[in-house]
């Protein structure tokens, strides 16, 4: 890609700050390579309680205004550069930390361990106006605002409405990005108010479902463009089976809705020079991944045989993985 493009990246996880999942491994990694294009890419995220204990962060905007709804809300931005190496190149992304006590200073990210908080709706609602809010006050117009998942899908509405109401982003295009489609943001209609979408917007086509709010499905009508994480994910999500109730919504955005395949930061994720491997290998070299394999068996209390067959998976315990709890 020849054109050099200012991205603003949003996202409720970053790896090496916050991480629940996957998505935190590419709001850490494709910005990164973004970067390492030519980009100007910067990334927000919201500044989670167990960051200051392992960041120093410096505020660039001691006091922002969020408006929502009738009010408006107050936060601070701060900021730490995430460095990382692409291709042998060290690469430094600013990355904004949207500081806010109430929203933010919790135990967890979206619940405290038992069930989700039930106000998440307003938190990552504030989240996605405050993104707008931070480029309003630098200065900065993004060629695209990249939101991914429930969490930002509000940042495609409220830039349509910035469109339509200011001169604000008049230039400006958003991407969604679905990482986990089961995940929708839902929320009582009443939290309509608070968010600022109007009744006109809570409708079957667009936020309304089932008389409550669906913020990934009014993210999905509003973003100019929407992708998910592979062709075959994407296929999926067009089928009553696999899109969790948003088949309609997919297939309503025709081309606009594509399946990219996630790739893997291999800087990182590279067997031939994992320095935490008790041995490293390479397709053409397997003999360390025995010593591998005989060293998780001894970890684990297994039998130390070659010949036994070891299979592991990395995934979260929930039945959406297959998983039977």
């Amino acid at each position: 890609m020849s054109e050099r493009l200012r991205i603003i990246f949003a996202s409720a996880e970053v790896e090496g700050f916050s991480k629940t999942g996957g998505l935190a491994d590419v709001a850490r990694a494709l910005p990164l390579h973004l970067k390492s294009l030519g980009h100007d890419v910067r990334i927000v995220t919201p500044f989670y309680r167990l960051i200051p204990e392992k960041h120093n962060t410096s505020t660039i905007i001691p006091s922002l205004g969020v408006p929502m709804g009738s009010e408006e809300i107050w936060c601070a931005i701060r900021q730490k550069d995430l460095e990382g190496n692409v291709a042998g190149k060290n690469i430094s992304v600013p990355v904004y930390f949207v500081e806010h006590e109430h929203h933010f200073f919790r135990y967890g990210y979206y619940g405290d361990g038992s069930q989700a908080y039930p106000d998440n709706a307003s938190r990552f609602g504030f989240f996605s106006k405050a993104v707008l809010q931070i480029c309003r006050s630098l200065d900065w117009e993004p060629d695209i605002f990249h939101s991914n998942d429930w969490h930002t899908a509000l940042i495609p509405f409220y830039l349509k409405q910035a469109q339509l109401e200011t001169n604000d982003f008049k230039n400006s295009r958003s991407v969604l990005t679905i990482h986990n489609a089961g995940y929708q943001g839902g929320a009582p209609g009443t939290f309509r108010h608070s968010l600022g979408i109007p009744l006109e917007n809570f409708v079957l086509e667009m936020f309304e479902d089932h008389g409550h709010l669906n913020l990934l499905k009014g993210g999905i009508n509003f973003a100019d463009q929407v992708n998910t994480v592979s062709p075959g994910y994407a296929e999926e999500m067009r089928t009553p089976l696999g899109s969790h109730g948003l088949h309609e919504t997919y297939l309503r955005k025709g081309k606009n809705f594509s399946g990219i395949l996630n790739g893997c930061d291999y800087d990182e994720w590279n067997p031939e020079t994992d320095p935490y491997l008790p041995a490293n290998f390479s397709a053409k070299n397997l003999a360390g991944k025995k010593q591998c394999k005989q060293e998780l068996q001894r970890l684990f209390g297994l039998p130390e045989s070659s010949s036994v067959p070891l299979i592991g998976m990395v995934s979260r315990l929930t039945m959406q993985k297959g998983l039977i709890i």
